[in-house]
């Protein structure tokens, strides 16, 4: 049974007819303009709408913060590129628009599917119960044995971690990054089978209370240690994904020990976050041009300002849009593999390499090879295969892309059904205020990989978990967990 209030302000009710009526109008134009491609509206709607849905979350912070920052790397990974070369050009082709069209059909979809789980699970009785209290502040589970224990894990794995990136560093100044994507092995195994669990064993850690402590310290220190080595390695996404985490990471932290009048102080926190950001910007893409070019070497660092921002918009822009254009426009008429789903790869694979898959001999390793690209099933592979051929086999790739993976699969039915998937575990998260510190690290090592997939694999937050030592690790950690407050209840 649903507990729906019986009365509702009128300013409510006239907020909610203006924000849907705003979607629909901004909706409609869009429709508008694609199928009459008209240009100057279809670029100009399509920037709108971002910013649009973007500032609804903000404004509706409490709400809407976890589905922004969705909104903020679907944008970040595959429109960037195309504002600039608009901005230069003033013309879009008809295969652009039509790989536009994707993207925009992901976000209406993941924005109404959001809002409507938001919707259904905040009038089941038991959370409009507590959404009627929601000022009281609540206290995360914590018991010091489990803490020890998960402080010790992650740091254990955290140091792991950070010993297989100092490995890759080094390979990567002994031979460079294209020789290190194409044939880098650990010395290690051991080492890298432990690192696997820095994420999640950090994450159930992080969560065991909202103090400050020399532990959290130490173990915060750890994660962002290892970020910058994933920098170094020539990987730019991790670092801004893990910033990003961290910020949810506060907002969580936040709404649970604080409620509504904590998040309303940290909307105001963040605000002044935002405009520090925007004033290091210019420094932040100087670095990471210069970056780009260490790692690629193809064209010498750019000097302007201006020079710099439109490529470091286009190099990230396209860096999801790239998968997004082949897979709308070209897919269909090239040689592809048989009997292949782009989107159960990492599940497959996590299943045909893990200890089952050892146990049974089915496990096989796959690098930058041509067997790879045809027979792992995995879009990133074929893809930079394809396209790039002989680069690909020397280390070169062109990532992934969530989008890409859907539509190659199962064509617009595929890329409705992913991001109905995402609103629903983006609503499930921020409806339901669990104090479990198990389910909250589960819950973001899962929205880390669902914020990443605009670049990155559709189930790449299934096939992690699915890893043998990860999905043991956490029932493990569950049982020690729930004895432990079986034995203190007694």
């Amino acid at each position: 049974m649903t507990n729906i209030p019986a009365k509702m302000e009128l300013s409510t009710i006239s907020r909610i007819i203006l924000l849907l009526a705003i979607t629909f109008l901004l909706l409609l134009t869009y429709i508008i303009s694609y199928v009459l491609a008209i240009q100057s509206l279809f670029i100009s709607t399509v920037a709108v709408t971002f910013l649009y849905f973007g500032l609804c979350c903000l404004a509706f912070f409490d709400k809407g913060f976890p589905l922004s920052i969705f909104i903020l790397t679907l944008a970040f990974f595959n429109i960037g590129g195309v504002f600039v070369r608009w901005s230069e050009t003033h013309h879009i082709s008809q295969q652009s628009m039509k790989s536009v069209n994707l993207v925009m059909i992901s976000l209406y979809t993941v924005v109404f599917s959001y809002v409507i789980f938001q919707l259904l699970f905040t009038t089941n009785k038991r959370i409009s119960t507590y959404r009627e209290n929601k000022e009281k502040p609540q206290t995360l589970d914590y018991s010091k044995i489990f803490a020890d224990i998960t402080f010790a894990l992650s740091a254990f794995t955290g140091i792991c971690k950070i010993l297989l990136g100092i490995e890759k560093w080094i390979f990567v100044i002994r031979y460079g990054y294209v020789s290190y994507y194409s044939s880098f092995n650990t010395s290690f195994p051991f080492i890298q089978r432990f690192s696997i669990l820095s994420d999640i064993s950090f994450w159930i850690y992080i969560f065991q209370n909202d103090k400050v402590t020399k532990r959290k310290i130490f173990s915060w220190l750890l994660y962002f240690l290892n970020l910058i080595l994933t920098l170094m390695v020539g990987q730019r996404g991790p670092i801004v994904l893990g910033l990003l985490m961290s910020t949810l990471y506060w907002f969580r932290i936040t709404d649970l020990t604080s409620g509504k009048s904590g998040l309303k102080e940290l909307r105001k926190k963040f605000t002044k976050l935002f405009f520090v950001v925007v004033i290091l910007s210019p420094a932040m893409f100087y670095f990471l041009n210069l970056y780009a070019y260490l790692r690629v070497g193809d064209l010498p660092p750019a000097s302007e300002l201006s020079d710099v921002i439109k490529e470091f918009l286009v190099s990230q822009g396209d860096s999801g849009f790239y998968n997004v254009n082949f897979a709308a426009n070209e897919y269909a008429s090239m040689p592809k593999p048989q009997n292949t789903s782009y989107l159960l790869a990492p599940i497959v694979n996590i299943v045909r390499n893990g200890l089952i898959g050892k146990i049974l001999g089915t496990s096989k390793a796959f690098g930058q090879t041509r067997e790879s690209a045809w027979y792992s099933g995995y879009w990133s592979y074929y893809l930079s295969y394809v396209t790039l051929g002989k680069g690909f086999l020397e280390g070169r790739g062109v990532g992934s892309s969530y989008i890409a993976e859907a539509f190659a699969d199962l064509s617009f039915f595929g890329v409705f059904l992913i991001n109905i998937l995402y609103g629903f575990v983006i609503a499930f998260f921020n409806s339901h205020k669990i104090t479990n510190p198990i389910i909250n690290g589960v819950m973001f090592c899962m929205l880390s990989d669902i914020y990443y997939a605009p670049r990155a694999l559709a189930f790449s937050f299934l096939g992690d978990l699915l890893n043998y030592l990860v999905l043991l690790t956490i029932i493990l950690l569950s049982v020690l967990y729930y004895w432990i407050r079986k034995k203190r209840s007694l």
